[in-house]
């Protein structure tokens, strides 16, 4: 039950701190409310009452009145602590909801780059020595070919063959030179088309590492990152 507004001692109410009426809780001490809005508004008393009713006024932008006037009651236990809070209306309640956070504005995720780059060791995609694809290989490739697609349809492609520094240049440039028409061939048979591919072979150039071993088993896994394979596909956008 809420008393009759034309009782209130404080005519016409006031207007709370709004922070204060969203702090509200139970467990709250009457002097701890009497702090925040002062005493309440009817006859009821302050101490040896188990309620409080206030008149409390809120600015609106639209309507014929420039605020609202609410009724506001406050319910406590036997030792004083508040336990209950109403409103009539009982709408009143949103006019000290806290306001919903502002999202934070989205920007587009960039475009993906038009040029993928990928680099394959050839120890994974053939055997010693050998120039023909190892089913792993294969597998590579494919997954390349499907994250190139990802993006969109892919306009070129160039397959660049490197071997290391071991044996003469004049084998190891034919090896590379192989070993990237063989990943071309498979390309093609995966559905690249054959006029937007080339291969090259580099041989034992632009290493990506140098190294001092001696003993051939050390030199030969020290070697390993520049016997590669180096595939770069353009998307068009």
């Amino acid at each position: 039950m809420f008393p009759d507004p034309a009782d209130a001692m404080v005519k016409g109410g006031t207007f709370p701190n709004v922070e204060n009426l969203r702090a509200m809780a139970p467990g709250m001490t009457k002097h701890q409310l009497y702090t925040m809005f002062g005493p309440p508004h009817f006859h009821e008393g302050v101490w040896g009452v188990r309620e409080w009713d206030y008149l409390f006024n809120f600015r609106v932008r639209n309507g014929e009145h420039p605020f609202v006037t609410c009724e506001y009651k406050i319910l406590f236990d036997k030792h004083d602590i508040a336990q209950s809070f109403y409103w009539k209306p009982a709408s009143c309640a949103d006019l000290i909801a806290e306001p919903a956070p502002v999202a934070a504005a989205r920007h587009p995720e960039p475009a993906p780059e038009p040029v993928q780059r990928f680099t394959f060791s050839t120890d994974t995609l053939f055997g010693f020595d050998a120039t023909r694809l190892t089913p792993t290989g294969q597998h590579q490739l494919d997954a390349m070919l499907d994250r190139i697609r990802q993006y969109g349809r892919v306009s070129r492609m160039q397959v660049t063959g490197y071997t290391d520094r071991i044996g003469s240049a004049t084998y190891n440039l034919d090896l590379s030179r192989k070993r990237a028409q063989s990943v071309r061939d498979y390309l093609v048979g995966e559905g690249v088309a054959d006029a937007i591919i080339q291969a090259q072979g580099r041989g034992e150039q632009d290493p990506l590492v140098t190294c001092t071993n001696t003993q051939r088993v050390p030199l030969v896994r020290c070697l390993a990152p520049n016997r590669r394979v180096e595939v770069v596909g353009e998307v068009a956008r």
